[in-house]
């Protein structure tokens, strides 16, 4: 009963601020009780019992963990059911107040027996707009277009600083091209994992990795255990640049726990994805010699003779170097090189990929460098999560670009056979 309380209690809150809420969080908290309870006790017994015989402290601990791993795999169950993360609308302040008014009326002292007794229907109430919440939810479609069976999507999710891309080729699950932000603190449960449920993906087939730094890696970790351990690609020059980065190590340190020995890729390398779509390695080269950023890893996505450019967080000297070779780098898309940052050499770069439009995935304060980029690309239709959230390209199998947003914008749609 408690826990029916305390979920019609908070969960308005929840639907507000985080635009979710979860069918089965009250009927969980109520089923999972004992078991919340025995790892409490655990806890408070692994201290008594340590400090009775503090030579077995081992093993009172990983007694005492028993129940938490439980809880915590139990906990992890309920989270993949159907409704565990409802997408739904923010309700308004009005509807709010008039739900906690329909809950608590009836704790109004009123005497008058005929309208206390119908007072008492108001909670019957509250839990009638508790229902139409969800309803009137926001789908996956706000965030994305339906999805046709035969068309490639690639999402950039809104992350803030940082780059989460999803890659969804025809009939197969979704590869992912960097997951990580600097703004926000926990992608993989609350952005990558809520935008799952609501696109009904549930196999990641493979997790690329452009460079080890934290806006780029910061759930890779996360995501890897909870989807049935997918091979992590990463360039030869990942583990050197990972050196006193913690986040890098401990990721590397995740996948050797694990037994999954990280897949390196470098330029020349073609990657198949399954659904007609491939991946191939433009760069870095396994002699290079350069920085972290500059030895990230870019990608041209191909399917249905359309390509989109990966470029990492590449600055000048990379870009230089593959200047060198123009003809590799023309595009139809471009996710710009880092977040949309400007480099002296960017109008040669954007010109030598030619694209018809290019995305951006940064927060919505922009640099001085993101801004000089702006102006570079000003005969370019461009596109930033910071201004738009959520971004999806889909790519038709006969070759038509579509491009939708969270947020308003101009439609972008294009048959780029014609």
């Amino acid at each position: 009963m408690a826990s029916m309380v305390a979920w019609l209690v908070v969960m308005p809150l929840v639907a507000y601020h985080f635009g979710q809420c979860s069918l089965w969080s009250a009927p969980a908290s109520a089923i999972l009780m004992p078991l919340t309870a025995l790892s409490l006790f655990a806890g408070v017994a692994k201290v008594i019992l340590t400090l009775l015989l503090p030579g077995a402290a081992a093993l009172w601990a990983n007694a005492c963990l028993l129940p938490m791993i439980g809880l915590r795999y139990a906990v992890a169950g309920v989270d993949r059911l159907p409704g565990a993360s409802t997408m739904v609308s923010a309700p308004s302040v009005g509807l709010i107040i008039l739900y906690y008014g329909a809950i608590f009326f009836p704790l109004l002292p009123i005497k008058r027996r005929e309208l206390k007794w119908s007072l008492r229907l108001a909670p019957a109430l509250a839990c009638l707009v508790l229902l139409v919440l969800p309803a009137t939810g926001q789908s996956a479609e706000s965030i994305a277009a339906p999805r046709n069976d035969d068309s490639l999507t690639v999402t950039l999710l809104s992350i803030g600083a940082g780059q989460t891309a999803v890659v969804h080729p025809p009939g197969q699950g979704v590869d992912m091209v960097d997951t990580g932000s600097s703004d926000v603190t926990d992608v993989a449960r609350s952005v990558v994992t809520p935008y799952f449920h609501a696109m009904g993906i549930s196999r990641i087939d493979r997790i690329l990795l452009s460079h080890g730094d934290f806006d780029h890696i910061s759930a890779a970790a996360d995501l890897f255990l909870a989807y049935d351990q997918p091979p992590v690609c990463l360039s030869p020059h990942f583990v050197r640049h990972a050196v006193g980065n913690m986040p890098a190590e401990t990721l590397l340190q995740t996948l050797e726990d694990a037994g999954k020995n990280p897949t390196i890729i470098k330029t020349g390398d073609h990657i198949d994805l399954g659904g007609g779509a491939s991946i191939d390695v433009l760069w870095p080269p396994a002699d290079c010699t350069m920085n972290s950023n500059n030895c990230g890893e870019v990608l041209k996505l191909r399917f249905a003779g359309e390509s989109v450019l990966f470029t990492a967080d590449i600055q000048e000297p990379a870009e230089s170097a593959l200047l060198k070779n123009p003809d590799q780098l023309k595009s139809d898309v471009l996710v710009a090189p880092h977040h949309g940052s400007a480099e002296d050499i960017t109008p040669l770069f954007l010109h030598a990929v030619s694209p018809k439009l290019i995305l951006a995935s940064s927060a919505t304060r922009l640099t001085h460098k993101q801004k000089r980029f702006n102006q570079m690309a000003a005969h370019w239709p461009l596109y930033r999560t910071g201004d738009y959230g959520a971004i999806e390209l889909s790519i038709g199998h006969d070759g038509k670009l579509t491009l939708h947003t969270f947020r308003p914008s101009p439609e972008f749609k294009m048959d780029s056979k014609h």
